[in-house]
C-alpha cells in the first residue's frame, strides 16, 4: 500500500468560480463555515455541519513546499482548482500523534482549500456542504473612508 501523501479535486454539480482568497471563516456552535467573494458575482460557502476537528490557515507564502508539490504532481488539477481531500495526509497524522491515537486516520477525512492568497485546511468526518450563490463581490471600502 503507498502511503504518499495525494490530492483529490472535489467533485461538484456546477463549475466553482476561481477564488483568490477567503473573505470570512465563521467558526460556532453551528458548525464552520468558509466564505469566498469569487469571479463572475458568484459567492462560495463552504459548510462543516458537524464538529471541526482541527482547522489550520496559512498564507501562500507559507506554503510554497505544498504548491511545488501540486505544481509537480498535480498538473492537471492544480491551480485550476482550489477545493481538494487530501488522503494519506500529514495533517491527519500530525492529529493522531497529538491525541495520542484517539482520531484516527481511518474516521478523519481532510479537506483543503487552496486559494492564491492562502491554504485553509480541515479535518472533518464528514465533507462539507458547498453552496454557490450570485452575489456582487461586496466593496470593502468607500472612497469616503480615505481621508486626504
Amino acid at each position: 500500500m503507498d502511503n504518499k501523501e495525494t490530492w483529490h479535486r472535489i467533485e461538484y454539480n456546477d463549475d466553482i468560480p476561481h477564488s483568490y482568497g477567503c473573505d470570512a471563516i465563521i467558526d460556532n456552535v453551528d458548525g464552520l463555515s468558509l466564505i469566498y467573494y469569487c469571479e463572475q458575482d458568484k459567492k462560495v460557502t463552504i459548510v462543516f455541519d458537524n464538529f471541526v476537528y482541527a482547522l489550520r490557515k496559512s498564507i501562500e507564502s507559507a506554503t510554497m513546499e505544498t504548491i511545488s508539490y501540486l505544481h509537480k504532481n498535480y498538473t492537471s488539477i492544480f491551480p485550476k482548482y482550489w477545493i481538494f481531500e487530501v488522503r494519506n495526509s500529514r495533517y491527519l497524522e500530525w492529529l493522531k500523534k497529538e491525541s495520542k491515537d484517539l482520531y484516527t486516520k481511518e474516521t478523519m477525512r481532510h479537506f483543503a482549500f487552496f486559494t492564491e492568497q492562502e491554504l485553509i485546511e480541515v479535518l472533518s468526518e464528514i465533507p462539507p456542504k458547498i453552496i454557490i450563490e450570485d452575489c456582487p463581490k461586496p466593496k470593502r471600502y468607500q472612497e469616503d473612508d480615505f481621508m486626504f
